[in-house]
């Protein structure tokens, strides 16, 4: 049972890079005709995956349904606090950016999609 120490610093930069990342697809998506554009989100698909498989099908004129395989793991069987040893400072810094709600699903034991 090995525990490990995610710096704060690593996270600090993907949330930097992610609010980057959010810019310049707001400048993208402003030079496009929305009618080109089909915007998900990831928590669409936990709850409504074929209707949103669907819509992707039809946005993208396909003959073929798009089908419904899982390709979700879950990658932990622990509570992210018996794995991590920083995790309150770590999850403090993800929660300043991110749901609280996603945060707490993601880091317990369930399986979440």
């Amino acid at each position: 049972d090995k525990r490990y120490v995610v710096p704060i610093d690593y996270i600090s930069n993907c949330i930097a890079r992610h609010g980057r990342h959010e810019e310049t697809r707001a400048e993208f998506l402003k030079l496009v005709k929305p009618s080109l554009v089909i915007k998900l989100k990831y928590e669409d698909f936990c709850d409504k995956e074929v209707q949103q498989l669907s819509m992707i099908q039809n946005f993208l004129k396909l003959k073929t349904p798009i089908g419904v395989v899982s390709q979700y793991e879950k990658m932990h069987t622990k509570h992210v606090d018996e794995m991590i040893k920083n995790w309150g400072e770590l999850r403090s810094a993800l929660e300043n950016q991110f749901d609280t709600q996603l945060i707490a699903e993601w880091a317990s034991h369930k399986a979440v999609c």
